[in-house]
Order: C-alpha cells, then structure tokens, then sequence
C-alpha cells in the first residue's frame, strides 16, 4: 500500500510540475482571483489521507469541492465518516478470509469522505506560497472519464451541469489514466493488450472543451 501510494504521489507531483507551467499566474490579492477547476477522478482527489482532504473545507480560502458544498449535501460517495480496514481489521485469520469478508460487506471497505482537496489543494497552497489569489474548484468521482461526464453516464452522471454552469478561467481536465495508451503494446515481442482508448480520451477532451459545452472566461481562459 505504502508504494502504491507513493507512486501515486509521485504522478501527482509530475503532473503539478506541468500544470503550474501553463498556468496563467494573473491575480494578486487585491485583484478579482483566478477561477480554476479541476475536472477528474480518485487521480485528481488523491484517494488517501492525508492527501484526499488537503486543505479542503467550506471556507473561501479552502478548494470548494462542488459535489461537497456542505457536510449536509455532499454526494452519497462523499459522506460519512472514514473506513479504513487496515485500522479496524475485517474478521478472518487470513489475508485471503478477510478481503472475502470485505467483500461480501461493502460497508465496511475503505470509503473516501469529502470534502476533497487533493491535488487542487497542493495547487492552492502553491498559490498561497507565491502570493497568487486563486478560488480553486474540484469535481472529482473514483473511476470517472471525461467520456463519462460528457455524456452524463456511470458515476459522474449529472455532474455536467457543476462544470459547464460557471464561467471558468482555467479548468484542468483530468482522465482515466490508461485511456490515452494505444490499444495494445509490445511486451519481449508480443502483442499485449491494454485498457487503453485513446478515441475515447480525444472525444472526451474535445467534447468538453467545446465552447457549448464548456464556459471559459475569455480571452486569457484556457483548458489544460
């Protein structure tokens, strides 16, 4: 666990690395802030504490997680308190018992409550740090695809309407992350199979980014 999460922390990192590149550092304090959202998934949340809920809150100066308005109206897969089994140990003498107890009991698996903050609350502290006034927003559901916001299926169904209903002047748009793969790869010589779907990665992207679809704050917004 501890290497799957540093791996994910490392991607992470990369990937801040580039967006902090092209991001447009334009509002001071005194200045109308930086409208930002984040649009992805358990990539984009960062999964596990500490990260998941990193400066996240209901405050002005947390990330607003807009499927987390308030502790009242968060998303059914925001609420709640944490479960984590590597604490509270499930029922079994072995490794094999126990993950069959988790599950046959969903309600007893690793949750992940909002707020969230994740990677767009390492980004807010970034801006912090450098003195920049940014109001940085996240739409983030586990296993989403942009295929899958666009077209209002799977987990993310209905969220399109938290994207597309504000005027936005950068959103980062995040996917699964073997969508963009080729279909197969070479492995020592051998055709190998992947979950990639890099079509569908390319109409995700362009549908949402659609001037219809998407409002960005002309003429210095952009999508990342």
């Amino acid at each position: 666990m501890r290497g799957y999460v540093i791996a994910r922390a490392q991607i992470a990192l990369i990937w801040l690395a580039t967006l902090c590149a092209f991001t447009p550092t334009l509002a001071t304090a005194a200045e109308a802030p930086v409208n930002i959202l984040f649009v992805g998934n358990s990539f984009t949340h960062g999964r596990y504490e500490p990260v998941r809920t990193y400066n996240a809150g209901f405050g002005t100066d947390t990330v607003h997680d807009l499927l987390c308005p308030s502790l009242a109206a968060c998303s059914s897969a925001e609420q709640g308190s944490q479960i984590d089994p590597a604490e509270t140990p499930a029922p079994g003498t072995t490794l094999p018992a126990q993950l069959a107890y988790l599950q046959a009991n969903p309600s007893l698996q690793y949750n992940e409550p909002g707020p969230y903050g994740g990677i767009p609350g390492i980004f807010l502290q970034f801006t912090r740090e450098a003195h920049l006034h940014y109001s940085v927003s996240v739409v983030a559901v586990s296993s989403a695809t942009l295929t899958g916001y666009l077209n209002n299926t799977g987990n993310e169904k209905g969220d399109l309407p938290l994207i597309e209903g504000t005027a936005w002047d950068v959103v980062v748009l995040q996917n699964q992350s073997f969508r963009p793969l080729p279909a197969t790869i070479t492995v020592n010589g051998q055709s190998v199979p992947t979950r990639g779907d890099f079509a569908g990665f390319e109409s995700g992207v362009t549908g949402l980014i659609m001037p219809s679809m998407l409002q960005l704050a002309l003429p210095a917004s952009r999508a990342l």
